[in-house]
């Protein structure tokens, strides 16, 4: 049989567990779900990776089709010139797909590493920021 005075220590270093385990909770369900948004968001870029793959590839094969039947350079390289555009066009639509998910990423991992700023610092910094960027420039 355990005696009072053992019951009592444990208790005291039992309580401040209780004590972490709501914000031990709030932490893994901010964490996971956190995931959660990560990877939808990760699968809706792929799924429209893949289609603007699929449409270029179909592009490419279409272009090369004309190019093969050009008569003259000119026509060869006009084909040429619309494909690439197109692919350009594809490139850029991946960064632009892929913005959100960098801002959903950075925003989860700013706070923690950047002290918070109220909104007149955090005005003040931004307009810092790009005057040192007109500058570089």
């Amino acid at each position: 049989m355990v005696d009072q005075n053992t019951a009592e220590k444990w208790q005291a270093m039992l309580q401040p567990m209780s004590m972490l385990t709501g914000a031990m909770q709030k932490n893994a369900h901010t964490l996971w779900n956190n995931q959660v948004e990560i990877l939808d968001g990760m699968q809706a870029f792929a799924e429209g990776w893949f289609q603007r793959r699929h449409i270029g590839t179909q592009a490419a094969m279409e272009a090369c089709e004309r190019m093969c039947e050009a008569k003259t350079p000119v026509e060869w390289i006009h084909e040429y010139q619309a494909w690439s555009t197109g692919a350009f066009q594809r490139l850029m639509a991946d960064g632009l797909a892929f913005q959100p998910d960098i801002k959903k990423i950075a925003g989860g991992v700013s706070p923690s590493l950047v002290p918070s700023l109220g909104k007149d610092q955090s005005e003040a910094a931004s307009t810092a920021t790009r005057n040192r960027a007109r500058a570089e420039a």
